[in-house]
């Protein structure tokens, strides 16, 4: 009868409806969990990224900061050993002498450059690798 039509074709709509609807929500939940998943797993790749960047940031820098401790400690102390120049050289260049050393670090062998001028007091500057940055002798 044609109401039983009209119920079956009403009914295959649904039917119909409910899976193009069904189709269309799986396929858009698929997309978006998908891009969801895409943005989350740069996020925290990103994430991992920089906390390992940081992590080598700060041990590069600790020994950057270590290396740099050391060489300030190796520049002092080397100031402080010149007390064992001449005492008129020691009075008038020390100053000079520690800001150049602060700048460009003392000679490698620096104990052994001021036993030297303690031989050769006029050869300070060469021995002492400090460039005559004042005009004095």
């Amino acid at each position: 009868d044609a109401q039983d039509e009209k119920d079956r074709i009403a009914q295959a709509s649904r039917s119909e409806g409910h899976a193009k609807g069904h189709a269309e929500g799986h396929a858009e939940g698929h997309a978006e969990g998908h891009a969801e998943g895409h943005a989350e797993g740069h996020a925290e790749g990103h994430a991992e990224g920089r906390e390992e960047g940081h992590a080598e940031g700060h041990v590069e820098g600790h020994a950057e900061g270590h290396a740099e401790g050391r060489e300030e400690g190796r520049t002092e102390t080397a100031i402080d050993a010149l007390h064992f120049l001449p005492g008129p050289l020691y009075a008038k260049h020390r100053d000079e002498i520690a800001a150049y050393w602060r700048d460009a670090g003392p000679p490698p062998d620096v104990m052994g450059c001021i036993l030297k001028v303690q031989q050769a007091p006029d050869e300070w500057r060469r021995l002492l690798e400090v460039p005559d940055g004042s005009g004095d002798p």
